[in-house]
């Protein structure tokens, strides 16, 4: 019975750091990947009406909605025009956005989006820390029963 404790804890342990890991090297794989290294939070101020993009002359839309958000980069204020509109509008005043810019020049930026591959190593992370969990609370398991 203590050869099978340990077999099962240590593979518990095993592939929740395997899990961590992968987790770890998705994580900073996102990280080099990223066009702005510069994060903050930033809220629509308003939503200004334009001419729609190519796309949307073609789908017979008169007006695209585009937000101005507001955000602190590098301690400065900034107020730009996001470049990218929709009708109807992606976006609602007040809404809190994350923000991604360029740390050399902030008026560059985007709205943040999650993608797969950042939540694949959210996915990892939590599953590595339930594997070395379960590990412990088997070993405590084992231990107290025996």
């Amino acid at each position: 019975m203590n050869n099978i404790m340990w077999i099962v804890c240590v593979t518990f342990i095993i592939i929740g750091a395997l899990l961590l890991v992968a987790g770890f090297v998705c994580r900073n794989y996102c990280q080099m990947k990223e066009e702005y290294k510069g994060h903050t939070t930033g809220i629509v101020e308003a939503l200004i009406p334009d001419m729609p993009d190519e796309e949307g002359i073609r789908r017979g839309v008169h007006d695209y909605y585009y937000p101005l958000i507001a955000f602190y980069a590098e301690g400065l204020l900034y107020k730009q025009k996001y470049p990218k509109g929709n009708n109807p509008a992606d976006y609602s005043v007040n809404q809190i956005v994350e923000i991604a810019y360029d740390v050399e020049k902030p008026e560059h930026f985007k709205i943040a989006e999650s993608n797969s591959i950042q939540k694949m190593s959210q996915i990892l992370y939590y599953l590595g820390m339930g594997f070395c969990i379960l590990a412990i609370l088997t070993f405590f398991l084992f231990y107290f029963l025996r």
